[in-house]
């Protein structure tokens, strides 16, 4: 039989020395790492990159903030992408932020420089420097220099940063982030008005032919209000959910009767040195009226079969003389100082000269439907309007006289007045801007 042993057996453990307490001994100080972005450096470059953007607020404060703070907007957007991008590994921010000073003033300022030499070194021609810069110079000069800084990250202990593929893209990414932000302000802030500045930002501004003009369709006896449909068509083709109206004489009228049928799509209207309704009550439609304007309103009180001639043979001296003199369209008003000032303006006259060409490109039908809709009712009424309203006009106006505008004031709801006590009808192009600005933004 054989003998039982027990499965698990334990041994005395061995004896053991007595343990004594050991004395705690801090850890040695951790070393900064240094990465080879010298704090001085950055605010150097700092400091250069804030004097280009206070150089460019000084010029035009208005335009520059615009730049300001839409580059800053696209900057924000663009700099969460690379540091999302770089979150595996995330890079000193002292390295980052020497990356985006590098963009926004060392290439910035020699790009500059180096631009304006390659123009001197091109033949006198201004539109073969102009393409040279930008097709040969530009790409050149301002590529090599953003692309210089990863140059710079292969000295020192900087090289030490770049052990990815990953990391090459963050640096180069955050130089060219800098340099687009400065660029954008400069861009914008060139603008040789608030509106240019707008326009240059990404400021949209959309125009149409109301019906028999340019390429435009007639609509035999339209409506003021008429024109409603139309605007929405074009909103909705475009995309457009919510936008600001705005119309200059004729256009007045019909700028109006939009905000009035389209109250959940228009933010704010105005309506500039436009029209009182013929059938207005406590208003001399006529007085204060330059003698030409009351001649072809009396065409258009005539009917169509009076007025579509006059109206013809009127044009056709407009294109005959357009191209040579622009402010011959207008020899026969007696207009104000203020309005013969403007006729004088260069903008203003090729501005006058495209738009005669373009006015009559189908024909004169829309001139004439316009008239024939000006003295009869609009189709609207203005208490319709509860959306903020501007009314403009100018006390010097010949063509609308002012008496307009001041009943329109008064039975316009809540209508913010701006009045011209030396202004007349007219506008440079660069003035209209600035009021679509201040429209668009109010």
């Amino acid at each position: 039989m054989a003998a039982a042993y027990p499965s698990f057996v334990q041994y005395p453990a061995p004896l053991q020395p007595p343990q004594h307490p050991q004395a705690f001994v801090p850890p040695l100080p951790r070393r900064i790492r240094k990465v080879g972005a010298p704090l001085g450096l950055i605010i150097a470059l700092g400091t250069v990159a804030g004097l280009i953007v206070l150089l460019f607020t000084a010029l035009n404060p208005v335009g520059a903030t615009i730049g300001i703070v839409l580059s800053t907007a696209a900057l924000v957007v663009v700099v969460l992408t690379f540091v999302w991008l770089d979150r595996w590994e995330p890079e000193p921010p002292r390295l980052l932020v020497l990356a985006f000073l590098w963009g926004a003033s060392v290439s910035v300022v020699f790009s500059v420089g180096l631009e304006m030499l390659f123009e001197s070194l091109v033949p006198a021609d201004a539109d073969m420097a102009s393409v040279a810069t930008i097709a040969l110079g530009a790409p050149l000069v301002e590529e090599a220099l953003k692309g210089s800084f990863l140059l710079l990250m292969m000295t020192g202990r900087r090289r030490n940063e770049l052990n990815s593929l990953t990391d090459c893209l963050v640096y180069a990414g955050i130089t060219a982030i800098g340099f687009a932000w400065v660029e954008n302000i400069m861009y914008i802030a060139q603008g040789e008005s608030v509106g240019e500045s707008l326009l240059t930002a990404g400021l949209r501004l959309v125009t149409y032919d109301r019906p028999g003009y340019g390429r435009s369709t007639r609509q035999p006896g339209r409506r003021v209000v008429d024109c409603v449909g139309d605007v929405a068509a074009c909103a909705d083709e475009l995309g457009i959910q919510r936008f600001a109206v705005s119309g200059v004489s004729g256009g007045g009228p019909h700028a109006l009767a939009i905000a009035a049928r389209l109250p959940e799509r228009v933010t704010r209207v105005a309506c500039v040195v436009g029209g009182a309704p013929y059938d207005a009550e406590d208003l001399e439609w006529f007085a204060g009226m330059d003698p030409v304007n009351v001649r072809e309103f009396g065409w258009a009180l005539a009917g169509e079969g009076v007025l579509a001639p006059e109206l013809r043979r009127q044009a056709q001296e407009a294109l005959d003389r357009v191209d040579e003199d622009p402010a011959a369209l207008l020899a026969d008003v007696e207009l104000s100082e203020s309005d013969r000032t403007i006729l004088r303006d260069p903008g203003f006259r090729e501005t006058l000269r495209a738009a005669t060409h373009e006015m009559f490109a189908a024909g004169v039908w829309g001139w004439v439907d316009d008239d024939l809709a000006f003295v009869q009712p609009w189709g609207f009424e203005l208490q319709e309007l509860r959306i903020p309203v501007e009314i403009r006009y100018g006390i010097t106006d010949a063509l609308v006289p002012a008496a307009h505008g001041r009943w329109l004031a008064a039975h316009v709801p809540g209508a913010e007045v701006f009045v011209d006590e030396h202004g007349g009808h007219l506008s440079t192009p660069d003035q209209r801007l600035e009021m679509l600005r201040a429209l668009a933004l109010t």
